[in-house]
Order: structure tokens, then C-alpha cells, then sequence
């Protein structure tokens, strides 16, 4: 994958999961949650499971981060 790609990706996911967004974490991961399924589909053929890792880390950590400030 690209390196642009990724940056887009984490740009967008950190506009959703702004903390002091005033959701709950329900919304929160109903926004992510589109955004993540077509995200996947589209790169969903690439074998690089040691990104998806990572990016599965990294959202992780905003999420908790997000529960952590409610």
C-alpha cells in the first residue's frame, strides 16, 4: 500500500474520532464504520497483513483513548 493511502486513511479516521466530538461510542463507530467497510473492500486484496496489524492497533489505541475521555 501506499504511503499516501495511509495518511489519508489515518486523516480520516482522525477527523471521526475527534475526543471532544461530544458522541457517544456508539456513534463514533457507526461513522467508523462505513468508512472502514469500503475502505477495506478497496484494499482488501493487498497481502500486507502486517499493515492491517498496524492500523488495526493504531484504531484501537483512538478508541480506547475516546472511552478513556467519556
Amino acid at each position: 500500500m501506499a504511503h499516501k493511502a495511509l495518511d489519508d486513511f489515518k486523516a480520516r479516521i482522525r477527523q471521526l474520532t475527534r475526543r471532544p466530538g461530544g458522541c457517544s461510542m456508539a456513534q463514533v463507530v457507526e461513522k467508523l464504520r462505513s468508512y472502514l467497510l469500503g475502505w477495506k473492500a478497496y484494499f482488501g486484496l493487498a497481502q500486507t497483513p502486517k499493515i492491517w496489524r498496524a492500523l488495526d492497533e493504531w484504531l484501537r489505541h483512538r478508541l480506547r483513548s475516546i472511552q478513556l475521555k467519556h
